[in-house]
């Protein structure tokens, strides 16, 4: 069933199983949002941390975690906003519907209160706004142009991961992307049809990355930095190979002044680099004791830059190996790019 592309991801926390059908129902069948369902606390912690995009919360005022034990929303909501990449919106939804009641949700941080009774009435506007929400503040934290993260994003995104793969034991990959002679092209057709290629080339990485998982990010003009988790070295190369092929299998419509339009096609040079648990555990080890949040955080910063200067090395040396073959690219655009007119 085809989703809404592009919008927030809603997490369900509720046990009673009427109530989850219920819900799905309602947002899944009806409204076409990707709802992650979970049945108790820990399932909801799991789940958050594995969501690095937006996030709504639809939490239950009270269900059992996995020892039987009853948890109050309001204190799991805490911990779910700490694991969260972003500052998730959060409706609470009780049987319950008093006003002390909705005071105290509403004090522990709950965006919205949602009486169980009139979920049919509240719940798709509650959605709709927290949606409209977040559109507006992911403004803030992405690329206008292609939307993806920048690079203050990206950053928070990935330190939240290593802190996590510092105990998960799990390889992560960061993979840089060049955009071949985009400088001639802007030359010769314009920046808008730079801005275009530019798209299109971070649409084609799209295509091959798990869209909640893993990280793209525009770093610079015609870079894309691309940061996969929980991936070992040859998968690695098969996503660079498989996405390399997307990039140069689309055509991108260009013209100039009176010009008729053409088609061109782009590629990328791609370096990559990998970071281990034995990279982490080093970069942590170079701290005496126990090293405090924001100590550690600055060694995960550090980490992420020296990976990306190692993929922007091996970027360049594929590029210059490009330029080799080609005979340093001394062929004119159109040709280079198997333009086609029409």
């Amino acid at each position: 069933m085809e989703r809404r592309p592009n919008f927030p991801r809603i997490l369900l926390v509720d046990d009673n199983e009427v109530t989850i059908k219920a819900f799905l129902g309602l947002l899944v069948d009806d409204h076409k949002f990707d709802v992650i369902a979970t049945s108790t606390a820990e399932q909801a912690t799991k789940a958050i941390e594995e969501m690095y995009g937006p996030v709504i919360i639809l939490l239950d005022r009270w269900f059992k975690n996995e020892k039987g034990d009853t948890v109050f929303g309001e204190q799991l909501l805490p911990e779910l906003v700490r694991k969260s990449l972003f500052s998730p919106l959060v409706i609470i939804s009780s049987i319950d519907n008093h006003v002390s009641t909705e005071r105290l949700t509403i004090d522990a941080g709950a965006t919205w209160f949602l009486p169980k009774d009139r979920t049919d009435d509240l719940l798709i506007p509650y959605i709709w706004r927290a949606v409209h929400t977040i559109q507006a503040f992911m403004q803030l934290k992405c690329d206008p142009l292609t939307q993806a993260y920048n690079r203050q994003t990206m950053f928070d995104g990935v330190v939240r991961e290593l802190s996590r793969a510092s105990r998960t034991e799990e390889s992560m990959a960061c993979i840089m992307f060049d955009i071949d002679r985009l400088k001639p092209i802007n030359d010769t057709y314009g920046h808008a049809a730079g801005d275009e290629i530019i798209k299109s080339v971070v649409n084609s990485i799209r295509e091959h990355i798990r869209t909640h998982t893993d990280i793209i990010c525009r770093y610079g003009g015609d870079e894309i930095v691309v940061f996969l988790f929980d991936i070992k070295k040859n998968d690695v190369k098969h996503f660079i190979e498989q996405t390399c092929k997307t990039i140069v299998s689309k055509k991108i419509t260009v013209k100039k002044d009176d010009r008729p339009s053409e088609e061109i096609c782009v590629s990328a040079s791609v370096g990559f680099s990998m970071i281990t648990p034995k990279n982490i555990n080093r970069a942590l080890a170079r701290k005496s004791g126990t090293a405090y949040h924001a100590e550690q955080v600055q060694i995960f910063w550090k980490l992420i830059e020296n990976s990306i200067e190692q993929a922007d090395k091996q970027m360049y040396a594929d590029k210059k190996t490009k330029k080799q073959q080609e005979g340093q690219l001394s062929l004119p655009i159109p040709e280079v790019l198997n333009n086609k007119r029409r």
